[in-house]
């Protein structure tokens, strides 16, 4: 149910920090319908660390609460430029990459409210 993906949001953040990665962002997409009962929520997710670390982020991404896939995923090395020695920033590490992916997870879509509705008014008709 919706009550549940601030849980999920959660699991995600801590798969990231668990595994000493630097979440980027974490944001929710439109939800899409998979068919009449299933409806998908994405979110696109970016992580920085070092392979191993992207690695054990997926794996644990598996074993959150609910079912997540991740889908359309790119690994890239981090960007250059974002690695310049700075004074005041301590050195990151060689090595690191950026993973890039969807994190969808999936609810049944709630088809008790029409009929439920439809319900109440014929039981209001026939009170009449």
């Amino acid at each position: 149910t919706d009550a549940e993906i601030p849980n999920l949001i959660q699991e995600l953040h801590q798969a990231a920090a668990s595994n000493n990665l630097t979440l980027n962002h974490l944001i929710p997409r439109k939800a899409l319908s998979e068919d009449a009962n299933i409806q998908r929520l994405p979110f696109s997710v970016s992580v920085t660390g070092s392979y191993e670390q992207l690695a054990n982020f997926a794996r644990d991404v598996g074993h959150v609460s609910r079912i997540v896939t991740l889908s359309s995923i790119n690994i890239a090395p981090e960007d250059d430029k974002n690695n310049k020695p700075d004074s005041t920033k301590p050195a990151k590490p060689a090595n690191r990459f950026v993973l890039t992916a969807v994190a969808s997870t999936y609810k049944a879509v709630d088809t008790d409210l029409p009929a439920a509705s439809a319900a109440s008014g014929a039981a209001s008709a026939a009170a009449q």
